[in-house]
């Protein structure tokens, strides 16, 4: 009798730890994906309720400039290679500051700044650069890295009962403006992997996120910080592994959509 109550208790300890473990390893993670779009809702609002710190330009006055990132978020959505494509309600807004950065929220937000947009040369460069950001949500890592840094009981509360200290902290881990939102380099490649994947099944050139990389350089050259950069690790020899996820993806070379893009810049200067 005493072995069988020591093995249920045995299992009862191990059975939480096992479950654990195989949510890391599948990338299923500890809050479903109900709460982690709570969560991003509430990191939007805080964002969209700090216009002076956060000016997201509006939709109904920039009507064609998001129409072409709607236009392009569907299209990325069209791979196979999410895993949840149905899960999330990915939206884009645009920050108009002159500044070379952009960040993602868990559920699917993603922002970028008119500075960081109006330096790249064409939607190649975007489209890699944004389905860069779409992989860290997809592949959970900005949720994972969340868990790892908050604990559950914090995230929940936030989720659940809206913790306004704790989700003012969230919000600026994120964003970058604590500084402290880093990638680990296995997240950064794995993004940079299936930021091929997305794009192969479009049109638009699957090395994307290499062009953006070059361009970044080219940027970084010329004297110019990106606030990008303390988000993310330096690119070393990703540029080398994009190239071959694309080459044994055997993929054909896409569009660079150059004009096009430069058609969406205009727009940023009102519809």
């Amino acid at each position: 009798m005493i072995l069988k109550n020591e093995t249920i208790i045995l299992a009862f300890i191990l059975i939480p730890v096992l479950l654990i473990i195989q949510c890391k390893k599948d990338n299923i993670g500890l809050i479903s994906g109900e709460q982690e779009t709570e969560l991003g809702r509430k990191t939007d609002s805080v964002i969209m309720s700090s216009p002076e710190q956060f000016p997201v330009l509006d939709t109904a006055s920039y009507h064609n400039a998001y129409a072409y990132l709607d236009t392009l978020l569907s299209e990325i959505l069209q791979s196979n290679d999410f895993q949840r494509k149905n899960t999330f309600n990915y939206q884009l807004k645009i920050i108009d500051r002159d500044e070379l950065h952009a960040f993602a929220a868990p559920g699917g937000y993603l922002y970028f700044y008119t500075g960081l947009i109006t330096r790249l040369d064409n939607g190649a460069q975007f489209a890699g650069l944004l389905a860069h950001q779409m992989a860290h949500i997809d592949r959970r890592h900005l949720t994972g890295n969340l868990e790892a840094k908050y604990h559950i009981d914090p995230l929940l509360s936030v989720i659940w009962s809206n913790d306004p200290g704790v989700l003012e902290d969230i919000t600026a881990y994120l964003t970058g403006e604590s500084g402290s939102a880093t990638f680990s380099s296995s997240q950064e490649y794995e993004a940079d992997e299936f930021a091929v994947k997305y794009l192969a099944d479009t049109d638009y050139e699957p090395r994307g996120i290499l062009y953006f990389f070059t361009k970044l350089d080219q940027i970084v050259q010329s004297g110019t910080a990106p606030g990008f950069l303390n988000m993310h690790t330096d690119p070393g020899n990703r540029l080398e592994t994009i190239e071959k996820i694309w080459e044994d993806l055997n993929s054909p070379e896409g569009e660079l959509y150059t004009d096009e893009y430069n058609s969406f810049k205009l727009t940023l200067s009102g519809d």
